[in-house]
């Protein structure tokens, strides 16, 4: 008899029913819902970053799906379960995806509000330069030495 065996024969006689922690199962997607969702956030100042978001956004529902669900499974057994790992994930994943989302779209409607105030000038001129610095409020005011 292997070990594993035997460890899972002492855990179904010592509890008298399944016992595990719950989360086991979508540990994967809510680090990917983790990954997704700072990546959007560290991405952010492109669209590409609000895409991301969205993944992270809804890996980390699915992760948290699967943590409560497989906490369900094992307390209709009998069991003891806790929450872990899965579910924290996508909390996390959450929390970033929405905030990359965020930044992406308030990013995105203030560039596209100043290249419309801005479509006047050829893309490669100096004045479209100068007019997408004034208009984002990037432009400094030059230092005189004295």
């Amino acid at each position: 008899m292997s070990a594993s065996s035997n460890r899972a024969k002492t855990s179904e006689s010592a509890g008298g029913g399944l016992s595990a922690v719950a989360g086991n199962e979508g540990r994967t997607i809510g680090v990917l819902a983790l990954i997704f969702g700072v990546g959007g956030l560290l991405m952010s100042w492109m669209i590409v970053g609000g895409i991301l978001g969205v993944f992270g956004i809804v890996l980390g529902i699915i992760a948290m799906a699967k943590a409560m669900s497989v906490k369900k499974r094992v307390q209709a057994a009998g069991g003891e379960a806790a929450i872990s790992g899965s579910f924290g994930l996508g909390i996390v994943g959450i929390v970033t995806g929405i905030a990359a989302v965020v930044v992406s779209l308030m990013l995105y409607s203030s560039t596209s509000d100043a290249m419309s105030k801005c479509e006047k000038f050829e893309r490669t001129s100096g004045e479209y330069a100068e007019c997408i610095s004034n208009q984002m409020g990037t432009d400094q005011p030059k230092k005189q030495s004295e």
